[in-house]
């Protein structure tokens, strides 16, 4: 004998809408307290990360310090034309390599003529003495930390320098930035003043007796500041 098995029916409460909305709804301030709560840990994760651990790792990693100080892993522009200043909108501007006074160690560098030359005697001239055609001033810029001699800003204020200033001005990437090498050891707050001084003196080897200005910039004011105590 068959028999029949099926379901027994629901009973109308248990298929009441109104009851399974009720069962289904959470209230609005269970759920704004719930979003607080997410906020606020969220916040509080935060300023452990920056007040605690960050300080932290910051001092018990003398790497991170010192990639976090030099910041020479940050290449802005990211693809540089240190070979081609010109492509900058630098009139007669030329790349060329300063020899330090470690051996083996070549710092990259531009010399960026002022205005008033490159008017009246044109590349040709220029390139065959940078400073013997005029008695113009001379800038020594010293960049800050990260991205290298054609970073953007700096190359605006090269333009400002030469023009306006009507200055010659000798632009120097520090060992480990850009193309220049990295030396002994790399950045260090003893080596970039070390740089500097190869610079200064390369110009004082040509351009005795005239006006020669330090120019810096964010990390840069401090070798510059390392550099005259030294002169």
């Amino acid at each position: 004998m068959l028999r029949w098995r099926g379901s027994t029916a629901p009973t109308a409460a248990e298929t009441s809408p109104q009851k399974d909305e009720r069962q289904a709804r959470v209230p609005p301030k269970r759920k704004q307290r719930s979003a607080l709560s997410v906020l606020l840990l969220l916040l509080a994760s935060i300023a452990i990360g920056i007040l605690v651990i960050a300080p932290a790792v910051f001092y018990v990693s003398p790497w991170i310090r010192h990639k976090t100080v030099f910041l020479t892993f940050v290449n802005l522009p990211p693809f540089p034309r240190l070979n081609d200043p010109r492509s900058y909108d630098l009139r007669c501007a030329h790349n060329f390599y300063l020899d330090s006074e470690e051996a083996g160690l070549q710092l990259g560098a531009w010399h960026i003529p002022p205005a008033s030359s490159v008017d009246r005697l044109g590349c040709d001239k220029l390139d065959q003495d940078w400073f013997a055609h005029d008695k113009r001033p001379i800038v020594l810029y010293l960049h800050g930390n990260g991205g290298s001699r054609a970073g953007g800003h700096r190359v605006s204020l090269y333009k400002v320098l030469t023009g306006h200033m009507d200055a010659h001005v000798l632009a120097v990437d520090y060992r480990g930035y850009a193309d220049s090498g990295s030396g002994p050891g790399g950045p260090s707050a003893e080596a970039l003043p070390r740089d500097a001084r190869t610079a200064l003196r390369w110009l004082q080897a040509r351009t005795a007796g005239r006006p020669l200005i330090v120019w810096s910039h964010s990390l840069g004011t401090g070798v510059a500041v390392r550099l005259m105590e030294e002169l």
